[in-house]
């Protein structure tokens, strides 16, 4: 499938296409208002300035290597459902991620600049290595994540449930 027909798809009032294959499909500023892509394969995709607020991602591929990381910068993924998500070495910069669920997500190697996970249920999700500078985590709930080797200067944890997560070699300072 490619990006016009799931446009068109979605136009016509269909919602649910779990399982779809949209590897590097542009959606660049696309609006997606509470589809289910659940299990979809968005590797390399790009859905910059995308409203995807309410989706079911759980265990969609969103992973991306290098330069063709999949690229969600500025995207809306406000209360939408990532469980289990492969999200590896995407690029999340600027993204609104309030109250979604990451419950046992990868984000090794992501780029998780000025992003708000305000409220976010993080539990056990594996951010090795991940860039978080600037992040806004208040409330989240972090308990059991890796955080270990991730970069946290500049980032907000008021009120963030931390209990049994890593921070080995983390950086929590500018």
């Amino acid at each position: 499938m490619n990006a016009d027909e799931l446009i068109e798809l979605y136009t016509e009032g269909q919602r649910s296409l779990t399982g779809a294959d949209l590897a590097g499909a542009n959606l660049i500023g696309a609006n997606l208002k509470g589809i289910n892509l659940n299990g979809a394969n968005l590797s390399g995709a790009s859905l910059a300035r995308s409203d995807l607020s309410r989706a079911m991602l759980e265990g969609a591929n969103l992973t991306g290597a290098f330069i063709y990381a999949a690229n969600l910068n500025y995207v809306k993924l406000k209360g939408a459902n990532l469980q289990k998500a492969d999200l590896t070495k995407a690029n999340l910069k600027g993204a609104n991620m309030a109250r979604v669920d990451l419950s046992g997500a990868k984000l090794t190697g992501a780029i998780l600049t000025w992003v708000s996970l305000y409220g976010a249920c993080l539990q056990g999700v594996n951010l090795c290595g991940a860039y978080l500078s600037g992040i806004n985590l208040r409330a989240a709930d972090l308990r059991g994540a890796n955080l270990s080797w991730t970069n946290l200067s500049g980032s907000r944890l008021s009120g963030a449930l931390l209990r049994g997560a890593q921070l080995k070699g983390a950086v929590t300072s500018s």
